[in-house]
């Protein structure tokens, strides 16, 4: 599946400028009219300017904003993205974030229970052939729970979670790619044939609301993921 992008899009802002000259087009084309309205001499009028622009002046007017707009989409430097989703083993492992700063209260009731219940959601909404674990992350990584179709250990895991210091991201990464590829090595529900390299180990779902502050960064932890065709999916 293709998408658009742009590698730029802060410089779409630049299309208030084309907006702001078009109004100043329409202004300038009504104070016109108004002043032709005043010069009472009408045979005069007509002499002096016989062949007036009229609706070609709006044309030119109009085909340069245009070309302005161009401009603007093109320094935005528009792409498009082919989106490929890789076929998985059917195991997702739950990044859950249990730093302090999850005790904050800007989402009600506090940052750490609205997101054990949306985990808790997203546990409900999955598949029940699909196995899910969980791991939990401040400055420290504990696997909560391996990879299982058991959806009330998945539960009782995420509502016992308890929170502690330092935010590591990458470690964390780290961590589900090896409790995925793991299960793949041990033989647990692989595929052994010809097509086990294209298959992704699993996903995993990363909750999140802040950046690394300790271990290996969240772009190493990245691309150990995709060294291992892992797709990583934020919730932030």
């Amino acid at each position: 599946m293709f998408t658009s992008d742009f590698l730029a899009p802060e410089r779409l802002w630049l299309l208030l400028g084309v907006v702001v000259l078009a109004v100043a087009h329409v202004a300038v084309s009504l104070m016109r009219g108004r002043a032709a309205l005043r010069f009472t001499q009408v045979e005069l009028l007509d002499r002096i300017a016989p062949k007036r622009p009229g609706w070609r002046r709006h044309v030119v007017a109009g085909a340069q904003l245009l070309g302005l707009s161009a401009a603007v989409v093109a320094v935005a430097q528009p792409v498009n993205r082919e989106i490929i989703r890789p076929e998985t083993e059917g195991r997702i492992m739950v990044l859950f974030d249990v730093s302090l700063s999850m005790m904050a209260t800007d989402v009600p009731p506090d940052r750490l229970t609205a997101a054990q219940e949306e985990a808790l959601a997203f546990v409900d909404a999955v598949r029940d052939d699909v196995e899910i674990g969980l791991i939990s992350f401040s400055g420290t990584v504990n696997v909560e729970q391996q990879p299982t179709r058991d959806r009330l250990d998945v539960k009782r895991s995420i509502e016992n979670l308890e929170l502690a210091e330092a935010t590591a991201i990458g470690d964390a990464l780290a961590t589900g790619v090896r409790v995925l590829t793991s299960s793949l090595d041990s033989g647990e529900g692989g595929d052994t044939g010809e097509n086990a390299t294209d298959v992704s180990p699993g996903v995993i779902v990363l909750m999140t609301d802040g950046e690394t502050t300790f271990g290996r960064t969240s772009n190493e932890g990245a691309e150990l993921a995709a060294d291992a065709n892992i797709p990583v999916f934020t919730i932030a």
